[in-house]
């Protein structure tokens, strides 16, 4: 069934709106700078991931993309709400990353954090919510995970419920999307890479997570999945809704995969 991300949007956004007198004025309401923290900046992903079931799109693929592997990074995205806050936490020290560097690059304190969105729970999302040791590097921060991503994983990898055990139970928020976030925050489901996969809306920014993993060909030919996406159809629905809901909403949107500051362009 296709997932009609327009309309959920404005009614999230009308509850949003509904609720603000509640909350204090943040940075999301007004033009915000988002800072791209890489894991890994020069990074690519290989052409044979987009090629489809029997290599339906291996000739277009590889026409659109000489090279053979297509410009990416991996990271996550840093910005100032009105207190320092997080979409993602990369890969992390513990699997190899090089979030402490960024974060470090861009004078960011890891003890200043005080909330993180997250898009999905990939090891490349979430493992840096730990340091090196195993311990909850954001130990300062509230999390807020979406409650039918982290349901889906339970059981299947025991990693991603200790990642989050690591913090204090009432640091972690496992929410449904019919309630309210923090800091005028809009979440909006748009599943196909995984189950829960969640793209955040701040202002007129939209932080889609794994929404593209191959920008130069899935921006032309959004219908062309990665062979990373759980439910390859829902995710070119996905992807396809959000293109149109950045088009009709003059939005920026940003992805975790895209390159060098993780812009759409």
């Amino acid at each position: 069934m296709k997932i009609q991300i327009a309309a959920l949007v404005a009614t999230l956004m009308a509850t949003s709106c509904a609720n603000k007198a509640t909350q204090p004025t943040t940075a999301a309401e007004t033009d915000v700078k988002i800072i791209a923290l890489h894991d890994k900046q020069s990074h690519a992903m290989p052409n044979n991931l987009f090629y489809g079931q029997d290599s339906t799109y291996k000739s277009l693929v590889d026409s659109l993309n000489p090279s053979g592997a297509i410009p990416a990074s991996m990271g996550c995205f840093y910005v100032n709400l009105g207190e320092p806050t997080l979409f993602d936490a990369g890969l992390g020290a513990m699997l190899g990353g090089g979030i402490d560097s960024a974060l470090a690059a861009n004078n960011i304190n890891a003890d200043s954090i005080r909330t993180i969105f997250i898009t999905h729970c990939h090891a490349d999302h979430i493992g840096g919510l730990l340091n090196a040791d195993g311990k909850a590097k954001y130990a300062n921060a509230d999390v807020w995970v979406p409650k039918v991503e982290y349901d889906y994983w339970l059981g299947k990898y025991d990693q991603v419920k200790q990642i989050f055990d690591a913090y204090k139970p009432e640091k972690v928020h496992y929410y449904n999307y019919s309630e309210q976030m923090p800091l005028n925050v809009v979440a909006i489901p748009t599943p196909g890479h995984t189950p829960g996969h969640t793209a955040y809306r701040v202002g007129k920014n939209l932080i889609a997570g794994d929404f593209m993993h191959g920008m130069l060909v899935q921006k032309q030919h959004p219908e062309i999945s990665c062979q990373y996406d759980e439910n390859k159809q829902q995710a070119a629905e996905a992807r396809k809704d959000i293109l149109k809901m950045a088009t009709d909403s003059s939005l920026t949107v940003y992805g975790m995969h895209l390159p060098d500051d993780g812009i759409l362009r």
